[in-house]
C-alpha cells in the first residue's frame, strides 16, 4: 500500500467545422490535460476537473472559428506512485551556509517534527539556544496537523496553510552549492506570519530549517554589502525596497524560478551559422489577384510570379496567368522553377584564373574574409569562387570554404517565395487547392486561420508583410520620396512612368465573375464605389486611368 498517489486526468476531444462555399468538412482532434493532483495533499474536485477541461477547449475554439466539438473521445485516468519529498531527523548545516549566521536548524535527533519545530522558531523565537527542539516543544499543539503525515512532504504545505490561515510558508532547497525555489505560497505576503524555510539534504534525507534573514543568505549574489530586499519568487536581491515592490506583482504570476548563469567558457554566445552568410540566389515573388463571387466567395482570377537571382542572365524572369484553374497553373509555374533553379545550382565550374588585381589581394591576404580569424597550417587559406559562374569570390579559411555552400532542404536547394500578407490571406488559397500527396508538407502555424510559413518541398513561403508591417501603397510611396533606382524589376518590365508607381483604381465590389473580367472598356466612375470603405473615387483618377497610356483591352489587363 502507498501513502500517496499522483494522478492526472487526459481527455482526447473531436471538433469539426464546415469550410464555407463547400461541401467540404474539416475534422480535428486535441488532447487536454488536467493538471497532476496529490490524492494526499488535496482530494478529487470533479467540478474543477470538468470546469478545467472546458476553459481548454474554449481556449482551443477561440483560436479558429467555426470549430465545434462533436464527440470526447477517451477521458483517460493516469496513476503513478508518489515519494514525496519529506523532511526528517537532524542534519548538520552546510559549513557554507553557517557562516552567513541566516538560518536555524533546530536538532531534532529523535523524530521527524523538523518542519514543525523550524515554524515555531518563527512563530517564537527564542535568543537563547535556539536550535534545541526542547525550546519549541510546547508549542507544537498551535499548530493543526489533522491529517499530514510526519515527516511533512513538500505536497503537503498547501493543505497546512488551509488548516493555519494565520501562516504562510516557502520553500527553498540547498543542491549543488546552489538555492532554488521549490514552493512559493500563493497567500506570500497576504497573510500575518510569512516563514522561509531552507530545505537540506544529504543522500536520501531531507530537513527543514528556519530561514531568519534571506538578505544574508542569498547576499554573495549582489557586490551590496548592505541589507538587500530579496524577492520570494526568484530570489533576485535588489538595493531599494520599492524596486521590490515594482517587481514582485509581475514575478508572483510565474511558478517560482531559479535563475541559472552558464558557466565560464559556456557564458559566450558566438554566431556560427556560416552558411547562412552566403546569399540565397534566387527569390520568388508572387501575388494572386481575385474577385469576390455574390455568395461572398474569394476565386482567385490571376496571379504573377517573379523570379529574382544574383546572376544576371537568371534575373528578371516573369510569369503571368489570367484564367481558369489559377492555382493548379501556379503550382505548374513553380514546380518548373524548381526544377530549373535546382538545374542552375548544380552546376559546378571551376574557378577561372586569377586576374593580376584578385591575385594581389588573394596572397597579401592575412584573414578569413568570411570569420575574420587568421589562417592557420591547419586550418589554411584557399581561394572561394562561385561554382555557377567560375568567378573569384575571396579568400576564405577552409574551415568557412566548406559551409559556404548554397542551403539544400531534402536533397533540392532551397528556394524561398515571398507574397505580401499571405499570412492572412494568399496562403489560404496554397493550403486549400494543393493536393499532392507525394508532397513534403511543413507548416508554421499561428492558430488554425493563420501561417506563419509554409514549405511545400524546398519552396518556402514567406509572408513579405511579417518584415515590413504596412501596405504595398505605403511601402512603395516612402521609397519614391527619394528616386525610384531602386525598383529594378518594376523598371525593367513596366518602364518609368510616374503612374506605375502609385496605386490603381480598381472597382472591388463591381467585379464578380470572370465574365466581368472580359469587359473591354472601363466601368462608369459609380461602381468604383466601395460600401466596405463608403467612399470612392475622384474625376481626376478615373480620369487618369482613362487617359493612361497604359490604358488596357480589357479588364484582365487591368487587374494584372
Amino acid at each position: 500500500m502507498f501513502s500517496a498517489v499522483k494522478y492526472y486526468f487526459k481527455c482526447e476531444v473531436e471538433f469539426e467545422r464546415e469550410v464555407p462555399e463547400s461541401d467540404e468538412v474539416q475534422r480535428t482532434a486535441a488532447q487536454f490535460y488536467v493538471p497532476p493532483v496529490i490524492s494526499s495533499a488535496e482530494s478529487l474536485d470533479l467540478r474543477n476537473l470538468v470546469a478545467s477541461v472546458q476553459n481548454s477547449v474554449e481556449a482551443f475554439t477561440s483560436r479558429g472559428s467555426g470549430w465545434n466539438v462533436t464527440q470526447i473521445r477517451s477521458l483517460s485516468l493516469c496513476i503513478g506512485v508518489f515519494r514525496p519529498t519529506a523532511g526528517s531527523s537532524f542534519i548538520p548545516t552546510p559549513a557554507e551556509i553557517a557562516k552567513k549566521k541566516a538560518i536555524i536548524n533546530v536538532r531534532n535527533h529523535n523524530n521527524n517534527q523538523c518542519f514543525q519545530y523550524s515554524i515555531l522558531a518563527s512563530l517564537h523565537p527564542s535568543t537563547n539556544n535556539s536550535n534545541r527542539s526542547a525550546v519549541y516543544t510546547k508549542f507544537l499543539p498551535e499548530l493543526d496537523m489533522t491529517g499530514i503525515d510526519t515527516p511533512v512532504a513538500l505536497s503537503s504545505i498547501p493543505k497546512f496553510e488551509t488548516q493555519n490561515p494565520t501562516i504562510s510558508i516557502n520553500v527553498l532547497v540547498y543542491e549543488k552549492k546552489d538555492l532554488i525555489p521549490v514552493y512559493t505560497s500563493k497567500f506570500c505576503n497576504q497573510r500575518p506570519r510569512h516563514v522561509n524555510l531552507l530545505l537540506l539534504s544529504k543522500g536520501d534525507k531531507f530537513h527543514y530549517t528556519l530561514i531568519t534573514s534571506l538578505s544574508r543568505l542569498v547576499g554573495d549574489r549582489t557586490k551590496c554589502h548592505r541589507k538587500n530586499h530579496v524577492c520570494p519568487y526568484c530570489l533576485h536581491p535588489f538595493r531599494y525596497e520599492h524596486c521590490l515592490q515594482n517587481h514582485v506583482p509581475e514575478c508572483s504570476q510565474h511558478p517560482a524560478q531559479h535563475i541559472e548563469y552558464p558557466k565560464k567558457g559556456h557564458n559566450i554566445l558566438k554566431f556560427d551559422k556560416l552558411q547562412h552568410m552566403f546569399p540565397v540566389p534566387f527569390v520568388l515573388y508572387a501575388d494572386f489577384e481575385s474577385f469576390i463571387t455574390p455568395s461572398g466567395k474569394h476565386e482567385p482570377s490571376g496571379v504573377c510570379c517573379l523570379r529574382v537571382s544574383k546572376f544576371p542572365q537568371h534575373d528578371h524572369n516573369i510569369y503571368m496567368y489570367s484564367g481558369d484553374n489559377v492555382l493548379q497553373h501556379f503550382f505548374t509555374h513553380i514546380n518548373n522553377e524548381q526544377t530549373e533553379i535546382n538545374n542552375i545550382l548544380s552546376t559546378n565550374l571551376p574557378m577561372d584564373p586569377l586576374t593580376d588585381e584578385e591575385a594581389r589581394i588573394h596572397n597579401a591576404a592575412t584573414v578569413c574574409f568570411t570569420c575574420e580569424q587568421p589562417f592557420t597550417s591547419d586550418n589554411y587559406k584557399v581561394h572561394h569562387h562561385c561554382h555557377i559562374t567560375g568567378k573569384y569570390i575571396a579568400s576564405v579559411c577552409n574551415n568557412c570554404n566548406l559551409q559556404l555552400k548554397h542551403r539544400k532542404h531534402n536533397d533540392k536547394y532551397f528556394i524561398p517565395l515571398f507574397m505580401h500578407n499571405a499570412r492572412s490571406y494568399d496562403s489560404h488559397f496554397i493550403i486549400k487547392n494543393f493536393h499532392d500527396p507525394n508532397a513534403n508538407i511543413q507548416v508554421i502555424p499561428t492558430n488554425t486561420e493563420k501561417f506563419l510559413a509554409v514549405q511545400i518541398d524546398n519552396i518556402r513561403f514567406l509572408d513579405s508583410f511579417q518584415f515590413l508591417s504596412s501596405s504595398l501603397d505605403n511601402l512603395v510611396s516612402t521609397m519614391v520620396r527619394d528616386d525610384t533606382d531602386k525598383f529594378v524589376h518594376t523598371k525593367h518590365h513596366f518602364g518609368n512612368d510616374p503612374n506605375i508607381f502609385k496605386k490603381g483604381i480598381y472597382p472591388y465590389e463591381y467585379v464578380t465573375g470572370s465574365e466581368v473580367l472580359n469587359e473591354t472598356c472601363l466601368p462608369p466612375r459609380e461602381k468604383f464605389y466601395s460600401e466596405l470603405n463608403e467612399e470612392g473615387i475622384s474625376e481626376e483618377q478615373y480620369d487618369c486611368a482613362l487617359s493612361s497610356r497604359f490604358r488596357a483591352s480589357s479588364m484582365v489587363e487591368i487587374v494584372h
